[in-house]
Order: C-alpha cells, then sequence, then structure tokens
C-alpha cells in the first residue's frame, strides 16, 4: 500500500534507527517495529493491485490538516526566509510557535510540491486542484509565486554538504 511506503521513511530513520525510539518500539510496539523491517526488505513485485482510481475520503482530514496547517506554515517559512530572516514566528493549526528557525529545507519542500503539479498532465492537474481545492489546499501550496530556496540545485535529494539547511 502506498500509504505504508508514505510512513516507512520517518519511522524507518527517525524511530527504529535511533537506539532509543528503536529500544521504545521493540518493548512497546514489536509488531510495528517488526512491519517497519519488513517494508524495508520489500521488493517490488508483479502485484496485480491496481492503483486507486480515486482518493479515499479517509484522507480528507489529512488533506484538510494539509491545507490549514502545513501548507500556511510552509509559506510562512518561505516568506521568512525571502525576508532573510533566521528566525520567524509561525502560527500553525491555532499555535503560535515563537521564534522557529527558518529552514531552506522547507521551501525546497513547497518548490518541489509546485513542481510535481506543473509537471502534471493536465487531465490529472484538473482532478488535483479539485481534490485540493475541496480541502482548502490548493491556494495555499500556490501562495508563494517566487521560491529561491537555493539548494542544490539540479541534485536530488537537497541534502548534500553543499548547502546547510536550516
Amino acid at each position: 500500500c502506498l500509504a505504508d511506503i508514505a510512513f516507512t521513511g520517518p519511522f524507518f530513520r527517525h524511530f527504529s534507527q535511533d537506539p532509543v525510539p528503536a529500544e521504545i518500539m521493540k518493548q512497546r510496539a514489536p509488531a510495528v517495529f517488526e512491519w517497519v523491517a519488513r517494508l524495508w526488505n520489500d521488493r517490488a513485485g508483479s502485484g496485480d493491485d491496481a492503483l486507486l482510481q480515486d482518493l479515499p475520503e479517509d484522507w480528507s482530514p489529512w488533506l484538510r490538516d494539509i491545507g490549514t496547517v502545513y501548507l500556511p506554515y510552509l509559506c510562512e517559512n518561505a516568506l521568512a526566509h525571502q525576508q532573510g530572516q533566521r528566525r520567524f514566528s509561525p502560527t500553525a493549526g491555532g499555535v503560535r510557535y515563537p521564534r522557529a528557525r527558518t529552514s531552506a529545507y522547507r521551501v525546497w519542500c513547497l518548490e518541489q510540491l509546485q513542481s510535481h503539479c506543473n509537471t502534471l498532465p493536465e487531465d490529472a492537474l484538473a482532478r488535483v486542484r479539485d481534490i485540493l481545492q475541496a480541502h482548502g489546499a490548493w491556494e495555499p501550496l500556490w501562495r508563494m509565486q517566487t521560491l529561491d530556496s537555493g539548494v542544490n540545485r539540479g541534485l536530488t535529494p537537497p541534502f548534500g554538504c553543499s548547502h546547510k539547511m536550516l
């Protein structure tokens, strides 16, 4: 399942590879620890599962969160980055975060989201636009039109030594 793959990134890197969270997961959630290992060791196969044609309804709360919390935060960070601020005080989900660090990586995230949208065929882009508009996520995705993270242009991912991410 694609959702499993999406979740495995943070679970693998942040929880199963760090000794302290890994031990906690082994003791309190051994099935989750085993799931991470299984997914990490999985290989592409000849599965018969077709891709979903529509978005599952249970994704709606996540998309609303993305539209009302995550994307506005990315925009506030991008504006602070654009203005050369090292720190800014965003509000996300009704919570104010005073003096948060401005992050070039977060600008890069917004650049990538916009870039991937711009590569979609027109019919797919129309479907994505409809879904994101229905969840309040389309406008904040495009709120910042001029983005320049300055992060390792032409290279992916943006974690090279040539650019400090914070």
